[in-house]
């Protein structure tokens, strides 16, 4: 079964797009954010709307299905550990304490593991 996997990365100036078709490069775009748009946010993690906007924009520029996708990655260096979707993880329940970060987190990866 082939894999169609999204990735991305929030960085602290650019969020980072990728979509792999098992380890095929299907396409790849980063978007420059300025000072001036991220001055509004007082953390990261209060971006989330505003990230999810880009990387749909990025989805929609390359006419990309989201209902294709089998897995969802991110990464990021200041945000908090937060729920998996993957059958394996629901089995066994998260240590981590939900809070309000967390489950904006969660909400964002969730938002594209559902297409």
């Amino acid at each position: 079964m082939t894999q169609t996997i999204l990735v991305i990365n929030p960085g602290s100036t650019s969020t980072k797009v990728a979509v792999f078709e098992d380890k095929n490069l299907l396409f790849s775009e980063s978007v420059a954010h300025s000072e001036e748009e991220l001055r509004q946010f007082s953390w990261v993690m209060d971006q989330l709307d505003f990230r999810t906007k880009r990387v749909d924009e990025i989805l929609a520029r390359h006419n990309f299905d989201m209902s294709r996708l089998t897995c969802v990655m991110s990464r990021g260096g200041m945000v908090p550990p937060c729920a998996s979707t993957t059958p394996f993880a629901m089995e066994r329940p998260s240590p981590v304490p939900p809070d309000l970060y967390v489950t904006k987190a969660s909400k964002m990866v969730s938002r594209y593991s559902e297409g």
